[in-house]
């Protein structure tokens, strides 16, 4: 494997030529919101001065979604806003519109060549792919939010996580991570309009949102997100290990929204941490496993399976046992409306549904718990898949990510093995309120979440 892995990050989609004859060179960032370790950026900005022109990074907002809400939107316009600033202070100009494809096609067709962030996810590829399509000008996508470039530890679908561990710990260190952007030589703020943060505001203005769907417990941006890495550096992951799974204790990272958002590169966590700690610490490892093995896997799954969003996606194993018991009798069957609202027998599950719901963020370990009662929970399995997905991408922060859709395909027996046959579940992993009580003290983490509600009563689900 190669000494530096970082090249292989980008890749040119369609087959036309840088053009020296454009305006300037056109960054059209999606999921990177952030000045530190941004690859798409760094390229943009040599581009840029290989040609001596301008360099413009546009963000285009888009509404319609069954998710589009307040909450992400919002989180999304903190991390504009404090991107606007970072790219001031480098010369650059940045420009956020609420903009039709045609639109973005407009500006990209006067470019010196297009870069922009690789995104996995089938829709928004699908609109990479047509732009490149039509602009008659060269067009990269860089590998942003992504370890490792996604194909280079396994060029094929991953089955299962052990297939792809060895090498995310052996090739730990071939990612460079002495990061360095040039300085721009073409002020780009003297050639385009100045947007400043009252213009974000009103293209913000013109998109259609529930706003009923408001509070959050994070705020949004690069800042933010390492203020976050650096709390969890010093005060958490020497306990992370033991204490990860815990919900009532809360040791887990919370960087989860900012890695969706693009706030933060896992390369810039991995370089933090490993200033201080060593790979052989076992909280070190442990983490890691989360952060490399089983994200970069989510990158795998979506990329090379185009059934990434639906029950098709599991294997055949797990769709025979499942249809096989799809007629056992359901102790307890809830409509879509009781589920979302957190209206259920179990005190558990109403718990991590309402921290879902109203704060955007589940603990990591009942986010597990969650998915399985559904399961039971339903008169039908393929129903109950697509309840998941659709509750999971309007309320979680890092909802519409690779992470969410593996995590409910796993949830229906992926990248897991056949375990004890039992009714409603078949032979795919089981989960029981009472292996909660025995892990940790689940009422604790109730109360908890009963303590946040009562204090944020009368922020939730509104402004």
């Amino acid at each position: 494997m190669d000494k530096d892995l970082n090249y292989l990050r980008i890749k040119k989609i369609n087959n036309y030529s840088d053009n020296s004859q454009g305006e300037y060179v056109f960054y059209w960032v999606i999921s990177g919101l952030r000045i530190e370790d941004n690859f798409s950026l760094k390229l943009a900005i040599e581009k840029a001065n290989q040609f001596k022109k301008p360099l413009l990074v546009f963000f285009g907002l888009r509404d319609g979604y069954y998710w589009s809400n307040w909450r992400h939107y919002h989180f999304l316009k903190e991390g504009l806003f404090e991107f606007l600033e970072n790219l001031k202070k480098l010369n650059i100009a940045f420009i956020v519109k609420k903009a039709t494809d045609d639109e973005i096609l407009s500006y990209a067709k006067k470019a010196v060549a297009v870069v922009s962030d690789e995104v996995y996810l089938s829709g928004a590829k699908k609109r990479q792919e047509s732009l490149a399509e039509k602009i008659e000008v060269s067009m990269y996508l860089v590998e942003n939010n992504s370890y490792y470039p996604v194909n280079v530890v396994l060029n094929k679908k991953a089955n299962f996580a052990w297939q792809i561990r060895d090498n995310i710990f052996k090739f730990l260190d071939l990612i460079k991570k002495d990061f360095f952007l040039e300085k721009v030589q073409v002020n780009s703020l003297n050639f385009f309009q100045n947007f400043e943060k009252e213009d974000i505001e009103k293209e913000f203005n013109k998109i259609n949102l529930d706003k009923k769907i408001y509070f959050k417990k994070f705020i949004g941006g690069e800042s933010k997100a390492l203020e976050i890495l650096n709390e969890f550096i010093e005060k958490k992951l020497p306990y992370y290990s033991k204490f990860r799974s815990n919900p009532e204790k809360d040791f887990t990272s919370n960087l989860s929204p900012y890695l969706h958002f693009g706030n933060i590169s896992p390369v810039k966590i991995v370089k933090e941490i490993l200033k201080k700690y060593s790979l052989k610490d076992e909280n070190v490892y442990s983490f890691f496993n989360e952060l490399l093995v089983w994200r970069e896997l989510a990158f795998n799954f979506v990329y090379f399976d185009k059934n990434y969003y639906n029950f098709k996606s599991i294997p055949f194993w797990a769709k025979k046992t499942l249809d096989d018991h799809k007629s056992d009798k359901r102790d307890y069957l809830y409509s879509f409306d009781d589920l979302e609202q957190g209206k259920t027998h179990d005190c558990y599950w109403n718990a991590c549904q309402k921290e879902m719901v109203y704060f955007g963020k589940m603990a990591n370990y009942m986010r597990m718990y969650w998915a399985k009662k559904v399961i039971e929970w339903t008169d039908n399995w393929q129903k109950a898949y697509d309840w998941l997905v659709k509750i999971n991408n309007k309320y979680e922060l890092d909802g519409r990510d690779p992470n969410g859709y593996l995590g409910v395909s796993w949830c229906f027996g992926n990248f897991d093995r056949p375990w004890f046959e039992r009714k409603i579940i078949g032979k795919v992993r089981y989960m029981s309120s009472k292996g909660l009580e025995n892990k940790f003290d689940i009422k604790k983490y109730v109360e908890k979440i009963n303590r946040e509600l009562n204090l944020r009563t009368k922020d939730l689900f509104h402004r």
